[in-house]
């Protein structure tokens, strides 16, 4: 079974919603690469927040602006996700007492436990913290509710192993705050975003920046 079989079976709505993303980059994708193309050079996304890193490869350095995300979905507003993705060190406040963020990212990511890739492909380690203040307890196993995307909108789920998610699965009653990290092969030089299945955790579908660090500015 490979990444995107396996990623279809466990989050059914990470396909769909990938390739929403994917129709909607397409355009202003081939425009920013045209525009990086004249200029002769291309340009990283702008660096993370005050209190958050984000190590980006040499050959993912090109970035375009995100036309903004549907939010028009039937019935559960839980099920329509943030328009802008949240960049990485922003701490965003979710329905039913959740707050969460992906607090750094490091790409290209290392480990001597971790096996080799092909030439094409890199590993990348996002950090992310969990804290809920919920009334009813809630189960979180990540590898069910993360996962994440690229540009063309191939979704990817944690590596296997217990190095592919440390420190975030578990049960959640109020006041429970947890902080780990997730660990993805992905391809060198692809925009990538993290996504969550709000409703299986009882939140919104949410949507994170990973590389770049942050969302271009829009006017």
């Amino acid at each position: 079974m490979d990444a995107r079989t396996s990623i279809r079976s466990r989050l059914p709505w990470f396909d769909s919603e990938a390739k929403d993303l994917r129709t909607m980059r397409a355009l202003v994708l081939v425009t920013a690469l045209t525009a990086a193309a004249l200029a002769g050079c291309s340009s990283s996304g702008s660096t993370a927040k005050p209190g958050s890193t984000s190590s980006t490869s040499a050959a993912s350095t090109t970035t375009g602006s995100l036309p903004a995300l549907p939010t028009t979905a039937p019935g559960d507003p839980d099920q329509i996700p943030n328009p802008i993705p949240f960049d990485v060190g922003e701490i965003a406040a979710r329905s039913n007492g959740w707050r969460m963020g992906v607090t750094r990212v490091v790409r290209p990511f290392t480990g001597a436990d971790l096996p080799p890739l092909p030439a094409n492909e890199q590993y990348v380690a996002v950090d992310i913290m969990l804290s809920y203040d919920g009334t009813a307890p809630v189960t979180v196993n990540a590898r069910k509710v993360f996962g994440v995307t690229d540009q063309e909108g191939h979704g990817h789920v944690a590596v296997s192993g217990a190095r592919g998610v440390t420190g975030l699965d578990g049960s959640y009653t109020a006041g429970t705050t947890r902080t780990g990290r997730m660990i993805f092969a992905v391809p060198i030089g692809e925009q990538l975003l993290m996504l969550l299945d709000g409703p299986a955790i009882h939140t919104q579908r949410t949507i994170f920046q990973v590389d770049p660090p942050n969302h271009p500015a829009q006017d």
